[in-house]
């Protein structure tokens, strides 16, 4: 640890993200390129839990689905940083799985589509992964729902 600069927890390393210390004049930077891949699995993944908390106790809609989103991105942020990664493939699944619960409860079928792109994207770029075979089941699932084109914030990366 630097003198002056608290320790950044993972859910504060986010691309572009900064802390101004208490005592003035020194701030830290830490981008997600700097984090290895178990480091942002671990930052999405709580991300993810807490979205899905959220989703549950019917929280602020529009900050749910920014928190939606963000988790998606760091998740799809390891898969772009670290793309031979053994987490890429959990990575693409829960985006897909996260999308698809948050389409639902969102009201929101733009998510359903950027869950079958995740899905796609699983198979294609990780066909060998146990998740790659089960997402056939989860896309009859989804073309059985309404969906909507997917906002660029929402495209996969």
């Amino acid at each position: 640890m630097v003198k002056g600069v608290p320790t950044l927890t993972l859910a504060l390393a986010i691309v572009g993200s900064a802390l101004a210390t208490p005592r003035g004049g020194v701030t830290a930077v830490v981008s997600a390129a700097a984090l290895t891949a178990p480091a942002l699995y671990a930052d999405a993944q709580g991300k993810d839990q807490a979205v899905r908390r959220a989703l549950a106790s019917d929280s602020n809609l529009d900050a749910v689905g920014k928190a939606v989103r963000s988790a998606i991105a760091t998740y799809t942020t390891l898969v772009r940083l670290h793309p031979t990664s053994s987490y890429c493939d959990d990575a693409l699944w829960h985006s897909a799985l996260l999308a698809m619960d948050a389409a639902a409860h969102l009201k929101d079928p733009s998510l359903n589509g950027v869950a079958a792109q995740y899905l796609k994207r699983l198979q294609a770029e990780y066909p060998t992964s146990k998740y790659a075979k089960q997402a056939p089941e989860i896309e009859a699932k989804l073309a059985k729902l309404p969906t909507a084109p997917a906002s660029p914030a929402g495209t996969p990366a």
